[in-house]
């Protein structure tokens, strides 16, 4: 039985290959209906591949953003950013 990839999962094995953006996209045949899409899958595997891999548990964690109540929202993972106040109840170490 054969495995089908997801886009994301085709994007991210082209990425770890060394293949450009416009290589990725040429070859995973992102319509104009998927091009942003693709765009978005590259960024965040970019991302996943920089940082060795998926979220980060234990911190520490770069600031994303900055809330306009002060509030720092932390790059825990490719993707995914969480605020201060919320690392507890998502089971995040809150050691940053």
């Amino acid at each position: 039985m054969s495995h089908h990839y997801t886009l994301r999962e085709r994007v991210e094995r082209m990425v770890k290959a060394g293949m450009s953006d416009e290589e990725i996209i040429a070859n995973v045949g992102a319509g104009r209906d998927r091009l942003g899409y693709a765009r978005h899958c590259i960024q965040l595997s970019r991302e996943a591949v920089e940082q060795g891999g998926g979220v980060n548990r234990r911190g520490p964690w770069p600031v994303s953003y900055v809330r306009n109540t002060g509030e720092k929202v932390f790059r825990v993972g490719p993707g995914h950013d969480i605020p201060e106040g919320s690392l507890k109840a998502f089971g995040f170490e809150a050691t940053a």
